[in-house]
């Protein structure tokens, strides 16, 4: 069986037809499937709203490519005709896809061609690594896709674009990996021991001693361990104004905690949302260290 797609989306939301080129619009006419065109267009709408956020648009692109090839290519329906019955087949299908549907390989959707962009013959909805056997979906990956139709519903309802939303009554049954050994659905994840941690604090900790250019490795490192942080959250990062959003020194501040005084850190954090993160007494000396560093009063 051979593959019977094709990528629909460029890596830029606000491509047209005409943009991507012939090719594309010669697979719609193969379809044979009224409304399919228009489909793509309102798609391609809704991803345009995503277009500041990289990482959303570059998720619901990729699932929606999957989701509109099944449904246009094996379902034979249109947006317009789904329902919950044909969601939970799509689930079913995603949990274990036909191998002309998966690449070792990943493939970009588009590439260059003499007349701007054309579909990469080459793309797969689905990635399956070497040799490591049949596809089986994580439960990141149904996540992923409950997420993204979830939006896209909502938002074909919200312009009357489809009667009902056909994610409301999904089980949770459908919206689960299959339970297989732990070897299998789960990766292993490699941790440090509580011993290898002391380990490596006191060789930092002594590097810093011997020289001033480990201090600023021997801060980070205390500060993302020990208030237990993401990256974004100590690194400049752009914020949803396009500004640059800088971790100043200011974001240390003491604060009344239940009638007690203490040092909380203020984050900016994911979805630019604002918390708080109370400073561990062992960890103020190192705060102390890297300002005394620096040139700062302690």
């Amino acid at each position: 069986m051979t593959f019977p797609g094709s990528p629909l989306f460029d890596c830029q939301s606000d491509c047209t037809i005409d943009v991507i080129c012939g090719p594309l619009t010669k697979w719609f006419d193969r379809l044979h499937l009224q409304n399919a065109l228009q489909d793509w267009e309102i798609a391609r709408q809704f991803l345009h709203r995503y277009d500041d956020s990289p990482a959303t648009f570059r998720q619901y692109r990729g699932e929606l490519q999957c989701f509109l090839n099944y449904l246009w290519c094996l379902g034979k329906r249109s947006l317009s005709n789904v329902d919950n019955e044909v969601i939970k087949r799509y689930y079913k299908f995603i949990k274990n896809p036909p191998a002309s549907w998966t690449s070792s390989t990943i493939y970009r959707a588009f590439i260059d061609a003499e007349c701007g962009r054309k579909p990469n013959p080459q793309w797969r909805p689905f990635y399956q690594p070497g040799k490591s056997g049949r596809y089986r979906a994580s439960q990141s990956r149904l996540n992923a896709a409950r997420t993204t139709l979830t939006a896209f519903f909502r938002y074909l309802n919200a312009l009357d674009y489809v009667a009902k939303d056909p994610m409301v009554d999904l089980s949770r049954r459908d919206k689960r990996a299959k339970t297989v050994a732990r070897e299998e659905s789960e990766p292993t994840y490699r941790r440090f021991t509580d011993a290898q941690w002391q380990c490596l604090f006191q060789t930092l900790e002594r590097a810093a001693n011997e020289s001033p250019r480990y201090e600023r490795h021997l801060f980070v490192l205390v500060t993302m361990k020990c208030l237990f942080l993401r990256v974004s959250e100590l690194a400049p990062r752009q914020i949803d104004t396009e500004e640059d959003r800088i971790p100043q020194f200011s974001d240390f501040r003491k604060q009344d905690i239940d009638g007690e005084t203490c040092w909380v850190y203020n984050i900016l954090g994911k979805g630019d949302k604002h918390r708080a993160v109370t400073l561990p007494d062992a960890y103020l000396p190192y705060l102390e260290r890297w300002r005394r560093h620096l040139g700062k009063d302690a």
